[in-house]
């Protein structure tokens, strides 16, 4: 815009040679800002919309972007190493007696244009207790993505398939395999791939990949669902949910 606009001054001014540059330019700059707009009416405003629409039958209030800050916070589900990512549209407000939060979350690996490898995600959120120690449960295909180191150490469980399709990380292997029993890993095996977890600040936050309808409730039931799974002892050793 500065460039453009500089160059129209000189133009308006009687510079010639801006003068002749000055139509070829008007053609590149319309033509860049015509692939944005068509960007912006053909992918963001139907997803926009979309989730517009599934908040308000939620009674969930929506705004652009991250008006809540997640990328502030060092949650590990949201740390892939990728050229590009965001967080397009969120809501928030109460939800079966819970505060929550959902928003679309997305990142691609490449800066080629030429290669499709965005992956989109449907994120929820709700409070947990403050006393429950940090943990995340990565599917092992979004682990090796992240872009650093997660705290805490590696946990390994009986299973071995839910060893192999999941990275658990805590800095309190107690509370780890308290909630996670064998109960919990078969649920959490038998979900889409893609499908993760983490406390975090006492948050927890459920990553699900974006389905074509009704993602947004898809998002906060598979969370709720996270919480009737979660093992009476973890109340009891660690505090219950208020």
């Amino acid at each position: 815009a500065l460039f453009f606009g500089s160059m129209l001054l000189m133009a308006l001014a009687g510079d010639q040679e801006a003068r002749r540059e000055l139509p070829a330019q008007i053609a590149a700059w319309g033509t860049i800002a015509a692939l944005f707009v068509a960007g912006w009416w053909f992918r963001v405003r139907p997803r926009r919309e979309l989730h517009r629409d599934q908040a308000r039958s939620l009674r969930l209030r929506s705004a652009p972007g991250d008006p809540l800050g997640f990328f502030r916070r060092p949650f590990a589900l949201l740390g892939q190493a990728a050229s590009a990512k965001d967080i397009e549209n969120t809501s928030w407000g109460t939800w079966r007696g819970m505060d929550v939060a959902v928003f679309d979350y997305w990142f691609a690996r490449s800066s080629d244009p030429n290669r499709n490898d965005y992956r989109y995600f449907t994120c929820a959120t709700t409070p947990v207790p403050a006393d429950w120690p940090d943990i995340s449960i990565v599917p092992e295909g979004l682990w090796s993505r992240l872009a650093g180191a997660v705290g805490g150490g590696d946990v390994g469980f009986e299973l071995e398939r839910f060893n192999r399709a999941f990275v658990v990380r805590s800095a309190d292997r107690r509370f780890a395999s308290a909630l996670i029993d064998v109960r919990m890993m078969e649920w959490l095996l038998g979900l889409p791939s893609d499908t993760g977890f983490e406390i975090l600040d006492g948050t927890l936050l459920c990553q699900t990949p974006r389905r074509a309808d009704a993602d947004v409730t898809w998002s906060l039931e598979t969370m709720a669902t996270f919480m009737t799974h979660v093992p009476p002892v973890v109340a009891s050793l660690f505090g219950p949910r208020r």
